[in-house]
């Protein structure tokens, strides 16, 4: 036998062992049944929830069935000719059928899967037909997970609106009736609840005749996966629902024939009903009060509400910014949620003594008083007292779910820092509101309740005689005079108990004074933002600085002024601040600083330029002896440097002589945009700075007020150096160190993207700097990295992070100039939120063109009108090869 013929019979005996060796069975996923799934059911004692303004509901499942595991395999090969099967693991599809909503709802926003964002959008639900919604999402939870996760689908969402005495015909489950069975499936009018479909409706024909067969390509031949495993995520779903009135407006106002009727009540109700997202807390009260659904409230008829004062609250709570969004789902007594929404909005509900009708009574500034108490009326003062500051709270708490923040539970906090001085301690109070979802309403209201507590208000228990046809009720505004004390007030009524026919016209009062006081209006005015107004960079250094707090710097305070000393050369030490609206200070004013002690900026100059595409710079800068002394006592580490309009964290600082040098420089960190600077720019080495609380006036586009929300600001900054009193007063040799700033704070913009290429080039951001060429393309991708205001972490221009707000968007305008022969415009583009992308159509920009780019984030500004407000827009330019 050959060499050959050895080798070719041992191969063959080799193979022949292998195929008759027994195979190992390869490990399968297990399998789970229905039984072994967790689903919340409805029972007989959980709340139907009716929603306001835009809000988040759990489902609530009613049924769940039609199940299916469908194996997710692969071919795993064992030997040289044999093949077996793996199961990875299971698409668990089944039916689910929930209810959501107590009575319809306007609009879907967005379907969750746990943590998993599944849908998002602007479904109007049909309030007479079914909605159908299409789901395709999935997704790997964890590193070498083998079957991706996620949910594909189809939701119906039923939401008929069946008025009152109304004939209608059910609308159709055809789906939960083909397993139920027709007699068996309720149709739920005046409720919002989903169908999910699971597997058996693919071969549903009535299904498909609703829904069509679009629907199977759009997830891909797979329907009713809801996981791959037997731990089902909870659903959640954002919906917003603005009251509905119509119950008491249609007995209200007489028939018009025809349409006329429904467009009268649509332009005269419907401009107020959404306040930012929010709904109208007099509609809310409105509809609580007279709304004809079983069980939602005590279904009042028109005769017994006043309509025309809910009318004129829901105007002034629309111009003043008041809205709730809140799902109830806690069984109480219309009377509390009521007075909940008239804690928030400053009113409360009487009965008009002469008609009898329940309405609404604002509390407010230009209220007239409805009784004088004084000399001529007073029989006796019981009691007169008046609250002492230092044990009144000084700093308030107002928690809020933050629903254009994923969602997530914030405090809104303010403090008064002079009352915490007097007391020596923090005492704390927490105001709760019903319904707040919006960071600028929780602010106000913490700043509302922060200045009432604040304020020395004083008591009043006393006897005394009216006129007839004057009854007071609680909240009536009165002018009560104190004879000895000879103060005159204006106090609120807390309660009015008047006498029998035998004590006629006398009444006891006890009052409390009106925290509207001289400097204290709580309105909050309309919002004086225009659409896609760009806002304007940061004000110009003074000696000393109030300027606006960069986006993101310190969180909430983001929106509040920042103050910062300059140090004029003098050796000083550190500076403590004080702030006070107004400019009522003078030289003997006791003063209340500020918690700690900040170091006075650094002024100098660049040794070096900067070009603005330099991604990783060092910056040098020669000091004085006095500044050299200065850095040498401050904290070394990160610091925040302003040069020119652009703001930079530096770090990896070294000192040598006068010569102070950055190695690691960040370039155009929160709002700021890359510049060029030249040897010789004046540079601000912040080393410490301190962030006020108090709110300037925003800033819109022009023509707007300049006294509109403005605060005009004193602030007092008192040296601890060898030189004594720092000199920032306007008088000189003045040892009260005075200066009055009026403020404009910007709005909540996004910020501006980084990084921004176009085919991978980074733009030229200056005329200065020498153009970028790209080759020429019909079409060109540009690029950006997301910077995200919400974030507590500082994003350079450069960096490679890429974090969107989840409701903000870029914008693009492209144009291109041939020559000398101007510019031609290539129009606008928006890509969807959160894109970092965008194609442009650049086939007809000819050879050695330039293009010019405008780059702007924007948010949405309004519900579907489209507007917008932007970030500053940012100019790019590359050159065509």
């Amino acid at each position: 036998m050959t060499g050959f013929e050895s080798f070719l019979l041992s191969m063959l005996l080799n193979i022949l062992i292998m195929e008759l060796t027994p195979k190992p069975d390869l490990p399968q996923a297990k399998r789970y049944g229905l039984n072994d799934f967790s689903l919340p059911t409805a029972t007989e004692d959980r709340a139907h929830s009716v929603g306001f303004g835009t809000f988040k509901v759990a489902g609530n499942v009613i049924w769940f069935g039609d199940y299916n595991a469908v194996p997710v395999t692969e071919s795993i090969h064992v030997s040289l000719f044999q093949s077996k099967t793996l199961t990875k693991g299971y698409q668990y599809r089944m039916g689910l059928w929930m209810s959501l909503c107590g009575v319809p709802c306007d609009e879907l926003q967005e379907i969750r899967l746990g943590d998993y964002v599944v849908w998002s959008g602007k479904q109007e639900l049909s309030k007479s037909d079914v909605t159908a919604v299409n789901i395709n999402k999935r997704w790997t939870q964890a590193e070498g997970q083998d079957v991706p996760d996620g949910m594909v689908g189809t939701f119906l969402f039923y939401n008929h609106r069946v008025r009152e005495g109304e004939d209608y015909t059910p609308l159709e489950n055809p789906y939960i009736e083909s397993i139920l069975g027709s007699g068996n499936v309720p149709a739920y009018p005046n409720t919002l609840h989903v169908v999910w479909l699971g597997p058996q409706a693919v071969t549903n024909s009535i299904l498909e005749n609703m829904v069509a067969d679009a629907i199977n390509t759009a997830v891909g031949g797979i329907f009713g996966m809801v996981s791959t495993s037997p731990a089902v995520q909870p659903f959640s779903f954002v919906l917003k629902r603005m009251p509905d009135i119509s119950d008491v407006l249609s007995q209200a106002i007489p028939f018009v024939p025809g349409t006329a009727y429904q467009d009268m009540i649509s332009s005269k109700f419907d401009p107020l009903m959404d306040v930012n997202g929010d709904a109208n807390p007099a509609y809310v009260q409105l509809e609580v009060l007279t709304s004809r659904v079983p069980g939602l409230g005590p279904r009042m008829t028109n005769w017994a509400v006043e309509l025309s004062s809910f009318q004129a609250a829901a105007a002034r709570y629309k111009a003043e910014g008041h809205g709730v969004s809140f799902a109830w789902e806690v069984s109480r007594p219309v009377a509390g949620l009521i007075g909940d929404l008239g804690m928030q909005t400053n009113s409360v509900m009487e009965v008009q003594e002469h008609t009898g009708q329940l309405r609404t009574k604002l509390l407010r500034q230009d209220d007239t008083p409805v009784a004088v108490f004084d000399e001529t009326n007073l029989i006796s003062i019981a009691t007169f007292t008046r609250v002492s500051v230092d044990q009144a709270p000084n700093r308030v708490e107002v928690p809020f779910v933050d629903r254009s923040n994923n969602w997530i539970e914030r405090v809104a906090i303010a403090k008064n820092d002079a009352a915490v001085k007097m007391a020596g301690t923090i005492i704390d109070q927490r105001a709760e509101f019903i319904g707040v979802s919006r960071e600028s309403l929780a602010q106000y209201l913490a700043t509302r309740e922060m200045a009432k507590v604040s304020a020395p208000l004083a008591k009043a228990s006393f006897t005394g005689w009216l006129p007839v046809g004057i009854v007071l009720k609680p909240g009536d505004l009165i002018t009560f005079r104190h004879p000895k004390l000879e103060q005159t007030l204006r106090m609120r009524v807390v309660s009015a108990r008047f006498g029998d026919y035998a004590r006629a016209l006398r009444v006891d009062v006890d009052a409390i004074e009106d925290v509207f006081k001289p400097g204290y209006n709580f309105t909050v005015g309309a919002n004086p933002l225009q659409p896609n107004a760009p806002i304007p960079n940061p004000t110009a250094l003074t000696e000393p600085e109030l300027m606006l707090a960069p986006y993101a710097l310190t969180g909430d305070d983001a929106d509040h002024a920042l103050y910062v000393a300059n140090d004029p050369g003098t050796g000083v030490n550190s500076y403590r601040l004080s702030v006070q609206n107004g400019a009522g200070w003078s030289d003997t004013t006791s003063r209340a600083f500020m918690d700690t002690e900040q170091e006075p900026a650094l002024k100098s100059v660049m040794e070096t330029s900067m070009g603005s595409l330099e991604a990783s710079p060092v910056l040098m800068l020669t000091l004085s002896n006095d500044e050299t002394q200065q850095w040498r006592r401050s904290t070394r580490g990160a610091l925040f440097v302003i040069v020119g309009n652009e703001w930079m964290r530096c770090s990896d600082w070294t000192l040598s002589g006068n010569t102070l040098t950055a190695a690691t420089v960040e370039r155009a960190v929160f709002d700021t945009i890359p510049e060029r600077h030249e040897m010789g720019d004046s540079v601000r080495v912040l080393l410490g700075f301190v962030v006020v609380a108090t709110r300037m006036r925003t800033q819109g586009a022009s023509g707007l007020a300049a006294t509109d929300g403005a605060a005009s600001v004193t602030v007092r900054a008192e040296s601890r150096g060898p030189q004594g009193v720092l000199d920032v007063a306007l008088a000189s040799g003045s040892q009260a160190s005075l200066t009055t700033v009026v403020g404009q704070a910007r709005a909540p913009a996004p910020l501006l993207p980084g990084l921004v290429k176009l085919s991978d080039t980074l733009g030229a951001l200056t005329s200065a700097e020498t153009i970028p060429t790209v080759t020429s393309a019909p079409t060109m991708t540009l690029t950006w990295n997301n910077r995200n205001r919400l974030s507590r972490l500082v994003g350079s221009w450069f960096s490679d992070g890429n974090s969107a707000e989840s409701d903000s968007f870029t914008a693009v305008h492209l144009e291109y100039q041939n020559l000398d022969a101007g510019w031609t415009d290539g129009g606008w583009h928006f890509p969807p939120l959160m894109a970092s992308s965008c194609e442009l159509e650049t086939k007809d920009i000819p050879a050695h063109a330039l293009i010019r780019i405008t780059i702007e984030a924007r948010r949405n500004y309004g519900e579907g009108d489209g507007r917008t407000i932007s970030s500053k827009p940012m100019v790019l330019a590359w050159q065509i090869a």
